[in-house]
């Protein structure tokens, strides 16, 4: 390269502060290099992804980054179709790549290269960490193959059981036992199907709420009272004072609680407390559901709304991991708001409704 253009490109990158200090709060990496293929410039985030420093980056020639690449299945990357060979070859592909990169300390990271050749003299890299689309990529994955498991299961009851009824050797207790199992498996695949259709109506934005103006404590005390009917091996304790009118879906906030209160009854030893609290002030009306299990991991606080998402005590328990992603986006669709807190003495969600929404 030219001195003089060498010059341009060192005032552009390092001689303005501004701009500087935009890269380097930007997420992505990014890597330029010049018409030799030598790195001229390295921003934080392609030091942190690479796991190396600006000053063993700059100068190198591009393709001789010294970093092991592997496809997700595991088989190393040829060199002749790393992102930079790629795109310094006579027929390059322009589209990204995405490689798990193993780093100077062992460390792996799935990233995505995206490069573009800037005519003959600048090449520019845009490096993505793709940790959570790969996260959810392998969640979803999950998610069927648990969804079709858990439409098995109670498929399976409902059959078993219609088939010994069509036998007709029950005597009238194990026909009413029979009935009672076929009831709760279709009750299951009623859950699991709304759940479906929920997700797909929510994050499509085609989700309507049908508002009406009610007190919160008469749905709150509705389920509660129904699960604890169902529910011998819990205590439950209700503290709901009558609360102010507001405008809610109720069928859709039956829902957030349903899933709230069955949750803890799943996760609680026989014998505890499911705890029900609701409360007002001048902004809006919160409730929490508490319950005495043994807690959720400090590491899955952070993912338990999202989708498919689903703890190691949950593959356990059997689940889909929507149901408290669906109660979040209900939450944000009344411009409300929900919140976790876990120790090793139990689990509280708390839920907040604004009394005026948009």
């Amino acid at each position: 390269m030219p001195e003089t253009q060498r010059r341009q490109i060192d005032d552009l990158l390092h001689g303005s502060e501004l701009l500087q200090g935009i890269f380097d709060t930007i997420q992505d990496g990014i890597l330029i290099a010049d018409r030799e293929k030598r790195i001229i410039y390295v921003n934080l985030s392609a030091e942190r992804l690479l796991g190396t420093s600006r000053h063993n980056l700059m100068g190198t020639k591009a393709q001789e980054i010294p970093l092991t690449m592997h496809y997700s299945g595991g088989e190393e990357v040829p060199r002749e179709s790393r992102p930079f060979e790629v795109a310094f070859s006579e027929n390059p592909v322009g589209k990204p790549q995405q490689v798990i990169l193993k780093r100077p300390d062992g460390s792996t990271l799935p990233v995505l290269f995206n490069i573009q050749r800037k005519g003959e003299e600048l090449t520019v890299a845009i490096l993505t960490d793709s940790s959570n689309l790969m996260r959810r990529q392998i969640q979803t994955e999950e998610y069927y193959q648990m969804l079709a498991h858990d439409f098995r299961t109670p498929l399976s009851v409902i059959l078993g059981h219609t088939e010994l009824l069509q036998g007709g050797k029950f005597a009238p207790e194990g026909i009413d036992l029979s009935l009672s199992a076929i009831r709760e498996a279709g009750e299951q695949l009623e859950k699991m199907a709304e759940e479906m259709s929920d997700r797909l109506m929510l994050e499509s934005g085609h989700f309507a709420l049908n508002k009406e103006k009610t007190r919160l404590d008469l749905p709150i005390r509705e389920v509660v009272s129904l699960l604890s009917s169902r529910d011998t091996r819990h205590h439950f304790d209700l503290q709901v004072p009558e609360l102010a009118p507001i405008e809610v879906d109720i069928y859709r906030m039956k829902r957030v609680l349903l899933n709230l209160i069955t949750n803890a009854t799943k996760y609680s030893p026989e014998g505890s407390t499911i705890r029900v609290n609701a409360w007002e002030n001048s902004k809006g009306i919160m409730f929490t559901v508490s319950d005495e299990g043994r807690g959720i991991e400090a590491e899955d606080l952070h993912y338990v709304f999202d989708p498919f998402y689903i703890t190691r005590v949950g593959k356990e328990k059997g689940g889909v991991g929507l149901g408290l992603y669906i109660a979040r986006l209900i939450m944000e669709a009344h411009d409300g708001r929900i919140y976790v807190s876990s120790t090793k003495e139990g689990t509280s969600f708390a839920l907040f409704l604004p009394k005026t929404s948009h």
